[in-house]
């Protein structure tokens, strides 16, 4: 079908390696106990799989010896109309019905929810979603992108900021260290099923951005033990880009400078 006419052409092509997107939206594209289907997959929320998209994906792309990385988006949920249909089976669902922890766990942005990282129990729900991937299907890393925080405005984790901020120097360190927590905690839970797989991170290409406005500290991923395998960042620019940092050649420098200490 479809997937073998993809993984055929992918290996055709001369590549070796499918990161395959399988939670966009605190949702997921396989049956999971944690997660309720994505409506990418089944056609809406609350509805349910009769079928494991996942797991035929992965045989055939094996069988065209393609590595899969299982592409997981961390912190980022439904629309505010989505989210009144996830059942409380899952825990987002329970969050989501009880106000007094939508209002501690849930954040919202521009429409959308997202999970706070501040909380340890949000980044236990991530890394047992990793634990799960990794242990009911044969993948070859976990993979995520560049979606932590949506905003750097304070109001978006200021309840949680609020109960630990003495322990911080500004909220742009507390934001950096729960990013960092979260990232180790995915990084852990993947170790923990298998040495072997990996996980990878490809985050926004600007390296500032990343740690000022993103609060992802992709200098710390890429330089101490513990956070990754490898980092993907994506440095699409060109050679001629009107930003001196952004032009390809000098950004890939960047990037290799902060992966050789």
């Amino acid at each position: 079908g479809r997937v073998e006419k993809i993984c055929k052409a992918i290996s055709e092509s001369g590549f070796n390696t499918v990161v395959l997107q399988v939670r966009p939206f605190g949702d997921s594209y396989f049956p999971s106990e944690l997660y309720p289907p994505s409506s990418f997959v089944v056609g809406a929320y609350g509805r349910d799989f009769t079928y494991d998209p996942f797991k035929i994906f992965i045989d055939i792309a094996h069988k065209y010896k393609l590595s899969v990385h299982a592409w997981i988006n961390p912190m980022r949920l439904m629309t505010t109309a989505e989210i009144e249909k996830i059942s409380t089976d899952y825990v987002i669902g329970q969050w989501y019905q009880d106000e007094t922890l939508r209002n501690k766990y849930l954040s919202v942005y521009d429409g959308r929810y997202y999970l706070i990282p501040g909380w340890e129990e949000t980044r236990k729900l991530v890394a047992d979603g990793a634990t799960e991937i990794c242990k009911n299907y044969n993948v070859d890393a976990v993979h995520i992108d560049d979606y932590f925080y949506p905003t750097p405005a304070t109001t978006f984790d200021a309840a949680h900021y609020s109960t630990v901020k003495d322990d911080y120097i500004s909220l742009s360190y507390y934001r950096l260290e729960k990013v960092n927590q979260l990232v180790n905690g995915i990084y852990k839970a993947v170790k923990a099923v298998k040495e072997d797989i990996q996980f990878g991170i490809s985050p926004a290409g600007n390296i500032t951005n990343n740690m000022n406005t993103l609060y992802a500290d992709v200098r710390t991923w890429g330089s101490r033990e513990g956070f990754c395998d490898y980092l993907a960042p994506q440095i699409y620019w060109g050679f001629e880009h009107s930003s001196a940092r952004q032009k390809f050649d000098i950004c890939t420098q960047d990037w290799e400078a902060i992966c050789s200490h």
